[in-house]
């Protein structure tokens, strides 16, 4: 596989997420991304664009179709207040949203409502895209894993991807979600017995989690090759500046 580069383009949000862990500022232009999408690719390299919500710009959706790339990264807030981008989305050849769904913790984290998102789902997938949901395991929810589970196949969702909250960004001043090892180990296990019951969802755990007690991942973390970033994989924010992946972006790295 050709190595991978996240193209950050833009910090731009309509939506102040308390768990959010990306802490560039700036934007790069869409004429600019494209020019940046189409000479890493002369050097052999998939680009993958990413945002903070790159819907508040069409003018990137040029991009997708230059990088080949046929998903997009949304919090649904626009697709629910103007259903003509969905109209849009499919001129550029985008066929999957990743919808962020914080069960649980939605309003804790002041992320999109469950019930906005959830009405998002329901329309994309009567359109005919696949959506994929992002959904954050913190502290207060990690014993939830079953009904976020439960919820997600009942708005239609293709796919499920727990993430782990990190302290980085935003994250920083609300560490009090972080989860400790018993709560990862706790959250595996609802993982495992939650893909029995859910066959039609597939659900993930995000490689942050760690490797998986007995999995090939504890295998590889321990000859040091678990972690992919910097390796065949790194992350350009706006300002040109160069990280293993997106959680190593910061002053520090």
């Amino acid at each position: 596989l050709p190595p991978r580069v996240v193209l950050m383009v833009s910090s731009e949000c309509n939506a102040k997420c308390k768990h959010c862990y990306l802490p560039y500022q700036g934007s790069r232009s869409p004429e600019d991304t494209l020019d940046a999408v189409l000479k890493l690719q002369e050097a052999g390299h998939k680009v993958i664009i990413a945002g903070s919500e790159n819907l508040l710009n069409p003018s990137y959706f040029a991009c997708y179709q230059a990088a080949g790339q046929n998903h997009i990264l949304t919090n649904g807030l626009l697709l629910h207040k103007d259903k003509s981008l969905y109209q849009e989305l499919e001129k550029a050849g985008i066929k999957s949203l990743e919808l962020s769904l914080h069960f649980e913790v939605d309003n804790e984290l002041n992320c999109v409502p469950e019930k906005i998102v959830g009405e998002v789902i329901m329309e994309a997938k009567k359109r005919g895209f696949r959506v994929e949901l992002n959904s954050i395991v913190t502290s207060k929810n990690y014993f939830h894993i079953q009904e976020v589970c439960k919820n997600a196949a009942k708005y239609g969702a293709d796919a499920l991807y727990f993430g782990r909250f990190v302290p980085l960004g935003r994250g920083k001043d609300n560490a009090h979600l972080k989860l400790n090892e018993s709560m990862v180990s706790e959250t595996f296990r609802q993982i495992s017995e939650a893909r029995s019951h859910h066959q039609l969802l597939k659900i993930f755990a995000d490689g942050h989690f760690g490797p998986r007690p007995g999995s090939l991942g504890e295998i590889l973390a321990k000859n040091n090759r678990y972690c992919p970033a910097g390796i065949w994989i790194a992350t350009i924010d706006p300002g040109n500046n160069v990280y293993g992946c997106p959680f190593t972006m910061g002053p520090e790295h």
